[in-house]
């Protein structure tokens, strides 16, 4: 069995030998056998749930299996660099290792390349998992969620203290229910502690994710210049009125044609789009070095560079009007390989009540004709101007 001890950023040993969000001294670290046999460890961070890890590893004779390794509960502790400098207002580039508690949620068994077994192992984040699972019972109806008192952020914020996680909050009055366990011929489930706050979030809309610890619990809107590494004063989008408003936000700076100087490097051009169903709508993706490139999390702004259209240009003119601030909302990367850190972003969402339609005037472009003559197909090049009703509509002749 190999022995050579790799920093797979994943701790096996008990969570009692270590205290929280620390690394784990050398004289305790006893899971160097079983870094030498993880053949792979994907990270991946989304604005829809919380982290996940999935980790690869190699299990000749059921060596792991057997010590109860990958029993589902188990906690496994995650080393991440993070960003740390949410809610600062220095432009200092601030960073750290943060160790978060996992659990595994998953475990599969399947054949190796060579001999012997082959797991594959998801892991949450721990805090996220034990909410899922607060639900009642024939003795307790209710469960852990009819314990927490407060209503709409209130209870959303006691329930994250209860549970060991930090919050970002955006405040709503709107109000939950718990449904009770209920048994016999109406048997179901009473609501879990995640139930309610998402139950919350989706009256209010809001988003609600866990990252580093801190569960985010707000709308797009909240979130948009809130975190980042860099603050200046942007034009930003104000969505009830459709207009742009100068204010102070902190982002992660983008650039294309990439800055060797940037903090984030950009690997190659980023993919993004708009769409006609609403103008402010944009959607991304790009990726990005590994250095820094793995601190980055959903719920961060970015400010888009260079590119017209979607953002300010690098002499600092902007002849679109956006300000090129947007949210991203996954990171996924290889912790053990090489390749680059995948990232996605999008603008912020609006309310149905929020978008705008957006017209040309009154005119309306004939459609195009068929040729009885030629067999092809033309463009009169006619226009026509005013209200057009729907008597006066002709189709194609």
């Amino acid at each position: 069995m190999p022995t050579t001890a790799r920093d797979t950023g994943l701790i096996w040993s008990e969570p009692d030998q270590m205290a929280h969000n620390q690394w784990m001294p050398d004289e305790h670290r006893n899971e160097s056998s079983i870094d030498g046999s993880i053949l792979s460890v994907n990270v991946s961070y989304s604005m829809d749930l919380c982290a996940q890890v999935t980790a690869v590893i190699h299990d000749p004779g059921f060596a792991y299996a057997k010590a109860n390794y990958f029993w589902i509960t188990r906690d496994v502790w995650y080393r991440s660099h993070s960003i740390t400098s949410m809610g600062t207002a220095s432009n200092s580039w601030e960073s750290k290792y943060l160790t978060q508690m996992m659990e595994i949620g998953s475990a599969k068994l399947g054949p190796s390349a060579g001999t012997g077994a082959q797991w594959t192992c998801q892991m949450r984040t721990k805090a996220i998992q034990q909410m899922k699972r607060g639900k009642g019972d024939e003795n307790d109806t209710y469960g852990i969620a009819g314990q927490i008192v407060g209503a709409g952020h209130t209870w959303v914020q006691n329930a994250a203290e209860m549970f060991g996680l930090k919050t970002i909050l955006e405040e709503t009055d709107k109000s939950h229910e718990v449904k009770p366990f209920q048994s016999g011929d109406e048997a179901s489930e009473s609501s879990s502690v995640w139930d309610v706050i998402k139950g919350i979030a989706s009256a209010a809309n809001f988003v609600v994710f866990e990252a580093d610890g801190v569960l985010f619990f707000c709308s797009h809107q909240f979130l948009l210049g809130a975190w980042g590494i860099e603050t200046g004063e942007k034009n930003v989008l104000n969505p009830e009125t459709n207009q742009r408003e100068s204010r102070v936000v902190r982002y992660v700076p983008i650039r294309w044609p990439r800055d060797p100087s940037a903090v984030i490097q950009v690997m190659g051009m980023p993919t993004v789009s708009k769409s006609d169903n609403d103008p402010f709508e944009v959607q991304g993706s790009m990726l990005v070095d590994r250095t820094n490139g793995t601190s980055l999390r959903p719920g961060m702004t970015i400010l888009l560079q260079g590119i017209p259209m979607f953002g300010p240009l690098l002499d600092g003119s902007s002849p679109s009007g956006d300000s090129g601030l947007y949210l991203i909302t996954s990171v996924d990367y290889d912790h053990l390989g090489t390749k680059p850190v995948s990232v996605s972003f999008r603008s912020p969402t609006k309310k149905k009540d929020q978008l705008r339609n957006y017209t040309v005037g009154n005119t309306r472009i004939e459609p195009m004709q068929s040729s009885a003559q030629s067999g092809r197909s033309e463009m009169p090049g006619t226009f026509r101007t005013g209200n057009i009703s729907q008597a006066a509509w002709r189709g194609p002749r």
